[in-house]
């Protein structure tokens, strides 16, 4: 089966739809990661594919990459591949014949992308012919705010609003969550600002992946720590060693390969989900 007509859709095994002519992105499976391009055509069947692979063939042009790292790490890979140099002109970017989990539609990366609020601490200034701009990014506005805080406060004791405070045309200007201040006729020269803004972010599924590992890791560190102290072997142990036996990250990798490698455990997960998913079920055939 051939599929080459604009818009036509087009289900793969690995569960994404993709459509032809649709946007897509080069994943980490295939040497065109991170290029923009577009499939043109996607071949169905020993038939009509061209390669052995056991997946369909799709067929997709890249756009040339613009960023000079970008085109240098796209240089050095396929000269890698190919044991000598190779420029860019000497990479083929159209025509390229790629298995479906080497591409990823653009859309799907936004439609997984999750919407949080983040806030910007942002700080800038020109003084004594130096000038600069700081962002930090907080995911509580709490913490956003102390950082600002601290940070106006050493500019107010140290920096130059305390010489611009004798200056006649000196103007402040402040709320809640933002503080600036200037000379009036020289703000390009002396000026200080900062200032807190609520923005929202896309977190990415691997994004939202590392950040549930991490808590996960949290909880096991949480919970060991608990264990620990209930153990009458603890008391042998120095000051030294329990503070150190505490600090000890790794141990949660220890925990979660044990947890792996438990069938017992897997099977009692197994167990309860297939319980709740038969009382949910239950739950919606009763309604009816």
């Amino acid at each position: 089966m051939i599929i080459n007509k604009q818009g036509e859709k087009c289900l793969c095994s690995n569960g994404v739809e993709y459509i032809i002519g649709e946007e897509v992105i080069g994943t980490e499976n295939g040497d065109y990661e991170g290029l923009i391009g577009r499939i043109y055509e996607i071949r169905i069947g020993e038939a009509d594919k061209e390669t052995d692979n056991d997946t369909s063939d799709f067929y997709c042009t890249f756009e040339p990459p613009i960023l000079e790292p970008d085109i240098r790490k796209l240089e050095e890979r396929f000269s890698q591949i190919y044991g000598s140099p190779k420029s860019l002109n000497d990479i083929c970017l159209d025509s390229v014949i790629l298995a479906p989990d080497m591409v990823k539609p653009v859309s799907s990366i936004e439609d997984e992308a999750k919407e949080c609020n983040v806030y910007v601490l942002e700080e800038d200034w020109a003084a004594n012919d130096d000038y600069g701009h700081d962002v930090d990014i907080f995911t509580d506005l709490n913490s956003a705010k102390i950082s600002m805080l601290k940070q106006l406060k050493k500019e107010m004791k140290d920096g130059c609003i305390p010489d611009w405070k004798d200056d006649d045309d000196y103007i402040e200007e402040t709320d809640e969550n933002s503080f600036e201040c200037y000379i009036d006729g020289y703000y390009s020269e002396r000026h200080y600002s900062i200032s807190i803004v609520e923005k929202p972010m896309k977190m990415s599924e691997r994004f939202m992946a590392e950040i549930s590992e991490s808590m996960i890791s949290q909880d096991m560190l949480s919970q060991f720590r608990t264990q620990v102290l209930k153990l009458k072997e603890t008391e042998l142990l120095s000051d030294a060693e329990y503070e150190q036996l505490l600090k000890d990250n790794s141990v949660a990798e220890v925990i979660k390969d044990k947890i792996s490698g438990d069938d017992d455990f897997w099977d009692a997960y197994d167990s309860i989900i297939s319980e709740v998913a038969r009382e949910e079920v239950v739950k919606y055939t009763e309604k009816e």
